[in-house]
This record gives C-alpha cells, structure tokens and sequence, in this order.
C-alpha cells in the first residue's frame, strides 16, 4: 500500500506536504471531539385520550360463491366469455377476452358515501393487465378509476378506490369492470364492495405511529391527526433561541368536499400558555416553526388538535423536534453519483482535460481513496449495499425493483438513532423508496415525479432549501445525482466543451467513424470521441451543481462522503459502449473521497479498498464508533495490498473478484435459457491482467490456466460462504409501470433475479469439466 499527500497537476505547490498521523492512514485526531452546540429532541406525541385507530371498512356488498349460490348469475358481459373453473381446489371465474375488450356490469343497490373501494382477488398471467372500475347511479357514471395487476401464478388482490362525484351520497346501481383486449384469460376469486372512510390511503402505522408519506415527490414521516383527537407530548425548553418545528399537511384523499380545516397548536408551562393556528391552502406540506422564548427553563406541554368546519376531517403531522434555532450542529453528507468512473475527476487528469472544480476543492480537503470498487454493477443492488454495509451476495438485493425489508439495518437508520434529522433527495426511479426500500430511517426523501428520473440541478436545490428550515439540527443527508448515467444529455452551453466544434459527431469520416461504438441512446452518433466529451460534460455539469451545497459554511465543516455506485464502459471494455452491464474493473472502479475536520487535507491512498465499507467510516467520523453497523472504518485500518475484493453482475449472473493484478469472472446464470448447463457460456470464465489491461478488453484465461483455477477456486468458496438474508420484498406499486421506468432508463429487466444457490459444485456443464477439483 502507498499513501501520499495530494499534489495534483493542476495544484501544483498549493498545497503544503503535510505529516501522516501515527496510524499512517490520513486521520490526525479522534473524530469524537467534533461537537455541536444547543439541543435537539425528536418529540414523540401521543393521544391524550383514546388511540387513533386505521379506518374501517364498511363491507356493502361481497361476492365468493359462484357454485351453490351463483352470485354471479345476474352479471352481464359485453365483449368477452365467462366460465366457472376450479384452481387449487377453489371455483372462480375466468374471463377470456382474447377477441376484444371486455366489460362485466354488476347490479348493485346500496347508498355509498364520498368513495368506495372495489377489492377482486384475482389470478392474472401471461403479462400485466389494465383492470378499470366504474359505479353507476341509474345512468350516470359517479366515479371511476384504474390499476395495473402484475402478472402471478397465484392468486393476488387488486384494489380499486373510487372517488365519488362532487364527495357526494348516491345510490350505486351498476358497477362496471373493464378490461382491454388481451392474450391471456384472467380470473376472478372474490369481489368485494366497501364503505371508503377518511384516512384509507394512509399506511396502518400512520394510525398512532408513523410512516413515510408522499405529497408531489415529498415524502416524510408522520402521524395521522383526525378531528376530534388530538396529540400531546411533554419536553423541556432549555434557552431562549429553543424553536418548535412541524411538518402538517392535508392530503387531498383527507378532506370532504370544500370544508375548512385549521391545525391548532397549544403550548403550556410554567404559568405560562400560548396557542397557534395554522391554515391548508392546498394539498401539500407546510412547514412551521414556533418560537420557545417564553418557556425557557420550563417544562412544556405541546397540544396539536384540528378542527374542521365539516364533521369530519384529517391531516397529517410530521414528527415535531425542538432545537436551539441558532446553534452549530453536526452535518454529514453522503453524496452518490450515479454511472461516475473512478477516474473522472478532474485532478487527476492533465490540464483541460475534465473541470471538476468542487469536487477538486473536496479531494484537497480530504483523503482520496484512488482503488475504490463496488459490490456491483447496478443502482439499487449497489445502494442497497451501500447502505447495510454488506455484499449484495449477503443482502440477497441483486437487480433493480427489487426492495429492501425493513428487517435489515442501515446506515440512515444508525444516525437517526444516534440523533440526526435523516433527510434523502435522489434523482432517479431505481432509489425511488417505493422500489428500493431504502426509505427506513429516513424522516424525509425526495423522489421524482415524472418519468422516473430528474435533472440533479432539482435535486440538489431540493437539498439545499431543505437546509434552510434545519438549522440547529444535526443532519445527514443522501444526495443522489444521476446526470453521468447515459443517455447524456447535457446543456447547450457544455455541449461542445471537450470537442471539437467544427466537426459533426454525425457525419465524420475515415479513422475517427465507428458506428460499432454508436451509444444505445443514438445510434446515429459515428464518433466516440463525442460519446466520450458528452460523458465528460455531465460530470462537469453535475460538478457545478454539487458546488453550490460543498460551498456552504455548515457543509464545509461538517462530513462529506463523495463516491459512486458503479461505474461505466466507454468505448473500451467488454460488454456494450457506454453501457455498465457487464463486470469489469470499468464498471466497479469508483471514486471515492472523504472530508472531515479530523482528517489530514489533501491526501492520497493506494490500498485496496471497497465502497461498502462508507457507511461504518463515516459512523466513525461523526463519534459513533459504538453504534452497530457492518464493515471496517477505511480511515483508520490499513489494507493489504493483494487482499482479494468480490464483486455480482448486475442480476446475479455471475461473481468476480480483483487482486492485485488480475480480475477473474465466472458466469453464474444465463437468463432466459430452460436448460443452462447445456448453454456455451454457462459457468465460463473470464481473466483480465489488470496492470497491464485496465479496460479488460483481453480475456487471457487460457494463457493462465493455473491462475485462473485459483482464482475461480477462491470465488466459488466465497459464494459458498455467504449468509443470505431475507430482505428482500415486493416493489410498492405495479410492477410492470416500474419495469418500464427503468426500461425507459435503460436497464435491461432479466426474469427470477433472485439470489438463490450461487454455484452447484457437482457441476458437470462443459465448463466445469475444463477445472476438475
């Protein structure tokens, strides 16, 4: 291992060659002595009177015997045929609608209030199917609504809420279901009708406890509050500068008609009371700051109450917390740039050839780690690791829309125990929360709205107006920024930065023309070296943006973590140009960079290291040395250098791992395939002579057989040594809508990605037979 001072090219004799600490890894002092002022309390309310319990749903009309008691008999179809089968020892009905669409009309007689909710349990195969509700009164249409059902081998609910009219009373006489046209039958177990009640799209732990909830791409965590209940919490007041913050809202879903609502806060202590009003104007959030001046030195009561001019009424209160408006608190910032090669920064290029001014300014305050790798080679399997501080071989997490169980411990969760506001903005749908899962122990995370991904300039302003409303509070925070992941597409301005602008990327000829390495996004571009100077463009436009949050006074003192969760093949490597989907020292190399007060400036580090290993450094860096959490603090440990580093494809297809000098692959699974042992690339290898070949354009197995053996030795023993967790859940939403989110970001989807048994050691594929043990 080596470790130096930081003198890049472009830095020159700024910087002064500073002395290691004694344990030669760039930390000086112990972190633990970096303190903040003032208080911060969490605040817990809780119901001074009876709980506040989820809704219930009055059942108005069921339907689940269609053998002895024929409910089924007055249904009328249009388009389509109805058969009563058996599945599993149960009669339900199945529906071919391969000739046109369908529509099945249910009499109904019942008065429904406001809004229903239609619940089939239904068997769906072959692909997803769109299934429309609409409710009748006489013959006007009242509301309607539709959901996408994923395809399932077994039986799964559909849920329909229906929204009625102008929040009226009706008398439902009809309830129509369509369904278009399609390939495959469906099938219908049970229908059921009921009641909808204020608050139903609310989670059950938003009923006296708290979850995530999302208004316009904002979710944070908070309570439900209905009217006629109230939420009360006792705390102390230490100075003068104390504050009382909230987050309120009210959902659309949580207000009848044009009713009023106005949440009331009473405060009470030491003789002394106040009260406040705080008004909905629209459905979104709202945040509030209280001043606690008067109560300095005093025990308070805090009393949330809301009143309506209707009869009933709901809003929502985030998690309130005091703190000392004014005081010097503790930051830590984990910024993830998404698709962003480990040698894509500016300082460690010549002159002109990539600006990255704030990351430079970053790196010279800090430790560069210059051999950083990834677990693996996509987004959620990446983050998911990032964030639990294990292999995705251990967290079971290997493709993307596969979500993480609030069973597993992370990184977001150990600094909101330790007393931080956990606050997450991310720019694209494969760490939506709703897909991934890392939502748990996050009080607040931005997600984009529309089409799945946005432009960092958004997220990051979201971050840095989020700031404003938290000072006094310490925080950690999760920037994630997706403008390096292809297609590139820069601002007019960058666009020709690092080319040439007399020539025509679309048009040149002779040498420089390779259609072959055209990216997947245009396969019109004839130049890579364009390719290459639009990849370069966004890092420096993402650059620019991360400036405006790494400049601000509180992040500079504060703990800054920059890395990437995988990286990309430019127009060198194996696999697809411009792509990651393939395993190569390109796409697991990151970047990799941490800033603290205790850290030594300007450092540079050689030694081995992975990316998983974040999480516990930067626990160690904020004092937290105690807390639990997987991993080894990469400031204070050195690594040997040899020390083997493993690596997943992306959907599990095969495992890797990287020396010194070599990296060495195995396939594990060939999608798509009956028979996989039968298949030419079914458990082959792949060897690259990294020190010499750091593209891995030259698969040099067969020129070292007794290498590669050993490597492939070495591999297979770790795969056999994993703990495979059980986090993994389903995606919240349709599953085929997120599919295609991710297919329109250009992931490829691969069926069964799951983490199952990793290598069959009784293997006899032709493979295996060229490595007898």
């Amino acid at each position: 291992m080596r470790f130096h001072t930081m003198v890049p090219r472009r830095w020159g004799l700024l910087l002064i060659l500073l002395t290691l600490s004694s344990l030669g890894v760039g930390c000086s002092k112990e972190s633990a002595d970096w303190k903040g002022t003032g208080a911060f309390l969490r605040l817990n309310p809780t119901p001074s009177t009876s709980p506040i319990e989820p809704p219930a749903l009055v059942v108005l009309e069921r339907w689940n015997d269609f053998v002895v008691g024929k409910q089924h008999v007055d249904w009328k179809l249009r388009g389509g045929l109805m058969k009563i089968k058996e599945y599993q020892g149960q009669e339900i009905l199945r529906f071919d609608h391969s000739k046109g669409d369908l529509a099945i009309e249910v009499p109904l007689d019942f008065e429904v209030s406001r809004s229903c909710v239609v619940s089939a349990l239904m068997l769906v195969r072959g692909e997803p199917m769109t299934l429309g509700a609409a409710l009748f009164s006489g013959k006007k249409k009242v509301g309607m609504s539709q959901v996408t059902i994923d395809p399932d081998p077994n039986l799964r609910g559909a849920i329909i809420p229906i929204k009625i009219d102008g929040d009226a009373t009706v008398r439902a006489t009809k309830l129509v279901l369509k369904a278009p046209q399609g390939e495959h039958a469906f099938s219908i177990r049970s229908l059921v009708v009921k009641q909808g009640a204020l608050g139903m799209g609310l989670g059950p732990a938003a009923f006296g406890g708290y979850d995530l909830l999302e208004i316009n791409g904002d979710a944070r965590r908070c309570t439900a509050l209905p009217s006629g209940a109230d939420l009360s919490v006792d705390f102390e007041v230490s100075t003068e500068a104390d504050v009382l913050r909230f987050a309120y809202a009210q959902r659309e879903d949580l207000r009848v008609g044009n009713q009023e609502s106005t949440l009331r806060l009473d405060l009470e202590g030491g003789g002394k009371s106040s009260s406040h009003e705080f008004e909905f104007d629209r459905p979104r959030w709202y945040d509030a700051e209280v001043s606690l001046a008067e109560f300095a030195g005093e025990e308070v009561k805090a009393t949330w109450t809301l009143g309506s001019s209707g009869s009933k009424a709901m809003c929502i209160l985030g998690q309130p917390r005091m703190a000392t408006a004014d005081a010097e608190t503790k930051t830590v910032l984990l910024i993830t740039s998404d698709t962003h090669r480990s040698d894509h920064l500016g300082f460690l290029m010549e002159e002109g050839e990539l600006k990255t001014d704030a990351i430079d300014r970053l790196a010279s305050q800090g430790v560069v780690f210059l051999d950083a790798v990834s677990s693996v080679n996509n987004t959620t399997p990446s983050h998911v690791s990032l964030f639990t501080g294990l292999s995705p071989r251990d967290t079971g997490i290997v493709a993307n829309a596969k979500r993480l169980s609030e069973a597993a411990p992370t990184l977001s969760e150990a600094f909101r125990d330790a007393g931080y506001m956990t606050m997450a903005a991310v720019s694209a749908s494969p760490v939506n929360y709703k897909h991934c899962g890392l939502d748990q122990g996050f009080d607040r995370y931005s997600v984009p709205t529309a089409k799945g991904v946005r432009d960092g300039k958004e997220t990051t302003e979201i971050l840095l107006e989020w700031l404003e409303n938290h000072g006094g509070e310490p925080v950690f925070m999760w920037l994630h920024v997706y403008d390096a992941h292809g297609p590139y597409s820069v601002p007019e301005e960058l666009d020709r930065m690092y080319y040439d602008e007399d020539k025509d990327p679309f048009e040149v000829e002779g040498a420089g023309r390779d259609l072959a390495l055209s990216p997947y996004w245009n396969k019109k571009i004839a130049d890579p070296d364009y390719t290459e100077a639009l990849y370069k463009s966004e890092i420096t436009y993402l650059d620019g943006l991360l400036g405006k949050l790494l400049d601000l006074p509180r992040v500079g003192a504060g703990i800054v973590a920059f890395t990437s969760d995988h990286g990309e093949v430019l127009r060198y490597g194996p696999g697809d140009p411009f792509d990651h989907r393939g395993l190569s020292l390109n796409t697991l190399a990151v970047p990799l960079i941490f800033k603290a007060p205790s850290l030594q400036p300007g450092t540079q580090r050689t030694d081995p290291v992975l990316q998983i290993d974040v999480g516990r450094t930067l626990l160690n860096l904020a004092g937290l040395s105690e807390m639990p959490f997987p991993g080894r603090d990469l400031l204070a440990t050195t690594v040997e250098s040899g020390e083997p580093r493993f690596a997943l494809q992306a959907n599990g297809i095969s495992a890797s791992v990287l020396t010194d000098e070599w990296m060495f692959a195995i396939n594990l699974r060939v999608p798509g395939t009956r028979n996989p042992e039968q298949h030419e690339s079914y458990h082959s290898v792949e060897l690259y002579d990294i020190v010499n070949d750091k593209y891995c354009r030259f698969n040099v197995w067969e020129a070292n057989l007794e290498k590669t053996a050993s490597l492939r030795r070495l591999v297979i023993r770790w795969l056999s040594r994993g703990k495979e967790n059980d986090w993994e859940v389903e995606a919240q939403g349709s599953q085929s809508d997120i599919q295609k989110e991710l297919a329109d970001l250009g992931y490829v989807t691969v069926e069964d990605s799951t983490a199952a048994e990793w290598f069959d050691s009784d293997c006899e594929c032709a493979w295996c037979q060229k490595f007898p043990e």
